[in-house]
């Protein structure tokens, strides 16, 4: 599905706006914004795509999006079935990278601050001890008011940035997977993004690296952190995830159309990531995004 661009609704005389949403089940529609985005999930459950990316998410979970990166929380089907209750309870934080003028984030003490926000485009999930610390802080924002509020934000986003209790969901920017500049990598990942359905061999991406089957593996392992095998699986499933929620679509159809010939496989590898099966995952989340 093609995100759609969405406006954040911004509040005169304020560097970040604060949105608390209670409502029978989140926004539904693939979309992207200029702005940052740090949410905090007080009620609610579901599956979260950021980008290329796929996440559950829950009660006390914490995510950070970056500018332009297409993401949706996609609550499972029971949400839908019940529109006259808030089953859902979400507070959202969005500013823009130009919020605090152009040269604040570049003073000596914003410099891990401004390193997180850059690393935010691969898409980051907060861990449970560390939201447990934000939390207050977040609900604390949404009365706060003048200077006391700026306070607040910093000190947010300044925990955020020095923890190492958090987990970036990709090795690689969204960002940068999508720019399509011709370093070796981009060349890999554009050839995965349009190729995915037809069987890919390390032989094959070795020579669009200009590298041997056997460098290629280390080069790959160095800067994703994983192997291309595992990639490629992951890339697969992610796409398995969205064809399944058309209803057009049955579960053997979606096996091949991401690329396995083999549907057990597709039935391994699916479980393996997604930690459920394939018909598991329509059952929770058979809306369409």
């Amino acid at each position: 599905m093609v995100p759609i661009r969405f406006k954040v609704t911004k509040k005169e005389g304020a560097s970040f706006h604060v949105q608390v949403n209670e409502m029978p089940y989140q926004y539904d529609q693939l979309h992207y914004h200029p702005e940052y985005q740090i949410s905090l999930i007080l009620k609610g459950s579901g599956i979260i795509s950021i980008g290329d990316n796929l996440e559950e998410f829950g009660p006390n979970k914490i995510f950070v999006i970056a500018p332009n990166v297409p993401h949706v929380f996609k609550n499972n089907s029971s949400y839908f079935e019940q529109r006259t209750a808030a089953n859902t309870h979400m507070v959202s934080l969005f500013f823009l990278p130009s919020a605090f003028g152009g040269q604040f984030l570049q003073l000596p003490e914003m410099v891990k601050v401004n390193d997180f926000l850059l690393d935010a485009a691969k898409g980051v999930s907060i861990n449970p001890s560390l939201t447990l610390q934000l939390k207050p802080l977040i609900l604390e924002l949404i009365e706060a008011k003048g200077t006391k509020r700026l306070i607040y934000f910093l000190e947010l986003l300044n925990k955020m940035a020095l923890s190492p209790e958090k987990e970036f969901l990709s090795s690689i920017p969204y960002s940068l997977k999508m720019k399509g500049t011709d370093n070796t990598l981009n060349k890999v990942f554009n050839y995965i993004s349009t190729n995915f359905d037809q069987p890919i061999s390390l032989e094959e991406v070795s020579k669009i690296a200009h590298l041997n089957k056997y460098a290629f593996c280390r080069y790959f392992k160095k800067i994703t952190h994983k192997s291309f095998v595992v990639y490629l699986n992951e890339f697969r499933i992610s796409m398995a995830c969205k064809f399944l929620i058309k209803e057009s679509y049955s579960i053997s159809q979606v096996g091949f159309l991401v690329g396995y010939n083999n549907i057990s496989n597709f039935y391994r590898q699916f479980k393996k990531i997604m930690k459920m099966t394939p018909s598991r995952y329509v059952e929770l989340y058979g809306k369409a995004f």
